[in-house]
């Protein structure tokens, strides 16, 4: 039986270590209908400390993390120029996949990818966190000395 991303709670595993992804570790671990299974980056001891701090496992590479059998979502915070082939790899693997922006770094790459999730009947999300950026983080610090903005 294949399983639904409606079924509970969703297996997920994590593609970077970043800002954005202990953002994302935090809130499953706040959700009793997620479980953080795995996780991999690119250096060795801040993926173990990543790991140690949200209880879950390190796994040595990406490709690892898409093929791992428990996973139901792979969560892709890595650098851009990987989303395209990670998050391509992941809906071969049978895997719902959300991505940061870019889905992809070619127009077509990514035009392909929903394609492919769509004959697969995977998940395929985009998040566009810009709220968390630089920019607007400073904005947000500063708003109170600006003032209530003027539409």
């Amino acid at each position: 039986m294949t399983k639904s991303i409606t079924d509970l709670p969703i297996k997920a595993g994590i593609v970077g270590t970043g800002f954005a992804a202990k953002l994302r570790a935090q809130t499953l671990q706040t959700d009793s209908r997620s479980h953080l299974v795995a996780v991999c980056g690119h250096t060795p001891a801040k993926t173990q400390e990543f790991a140690e701090t949200h209880g879950t496992t390190v796994v040595d590479s990406w490709q690892q993390l898409v093929e791992h059998p428990e996973l139901d979502l792979v969560f892709i915070s890595t650098i851009n120029r990987d989303h395209g082939k990670i998050a391509r790899a992941a809906l071969n693997a049978g895997k719902h996949v959300v991505t940061e922006y870019p889905l992809s770094l070619d127009p077509k790459d990514a035009e392909s990818l929903i394609t492919l999730a769509n004959a697969k009947g995977k998940l395929l999300h985009v998040e566009h966190i810009e709220l968390l950026g630089g920019l607007h983080q400073a904005l947000r610090q500063s708003l109170p000395k600006i003032g209530q903005p003027v539409y």
